[in-house]
């Protein structure tokens, strides 16, 4: 078992809207069901007319359950909290963006079976889209900081699970600047350039 260091650096607020929207109003439907067979059980076992009869002996003018007014409010109420939860859910992901900007995110320690080094993806991807065929460069994923002397390249936000990274080109080895090792003029160089 390999441990891997992953960090969360962003949420995707509509991501959040979409599954906040769908899992809080699942969530309201459950209630609204239970409050209605609980509301439907009372009744249906005369505890409202008993509790009535107490509340007139002690001195109420009217007493009175309606199942399907008190219905109609639950479903009303679980709509309503629905709709708050999924726009908190959303705010909350805003402000953890905000928030990861300036700390850079939560770091997570994981333990993975498998391999401890990276996974090649094949050129042309699990999709086959661009980038398949000949020529194409391998992309390894490997979790964790980079070493020092690999090229590598920053991703914000991810969409997809295929990359493509394009070949680059040698560059000629950089040449210090001056005579001196890249000293100018001002600090023993000869200030040729």
């Amino acid at each position: 078992m390999a441990r891997r260091r992953m960090v969360l650096r962003t949420i995707d607020p509509f991501s959040v809207l979409k599954f906040g929207a769908v899992a809080n109003l699942a969530i309201a439907a459950i209630g609204v069901l239970a409050g209605t067979f609980v509301i439907r059980a009372v009744v249906g076992a005369g505890l409202v007319e008993q509790v009535c009869g107490i509340a007139e002996d002690v001195g109420f003018l009217t007493c009175d359950l309606d199942p399907g007014r008190w219905t109609r409010q639950l479903l009303l109420l679980g709509l309503v909290w629905a709709v708050l939860q999924t726009v908190l859910g959303v705010l909350l992901a805003v402000l953890y963006n905000l928030i990861a900007g300036i700390t850079g995110g939560i770091a997570v320690k994981m333990d993975v079976e498998g391999p401890v080094g990276g996974r090649p993806v094949a050129p042309g991807g699990a999709f086959g889209g661009a980038g398949s065929g000949g020529g194409a460069p391998e992309v390894v994923a490997r979790p964790g900081p980079a070493p020092a002397d690999a090229e590598t390249t920053t991703v914000d936000q991810v969409d997809a699970i295929e990359a493509v990274v394009p070949p680059r080109t040698p560059q000629a080895p950089r040449t210090p600047r001056g005579g001196a090792g890249g000293r100018g003029k001002l600090f023993g160089g000869d200030g040729t350039r």
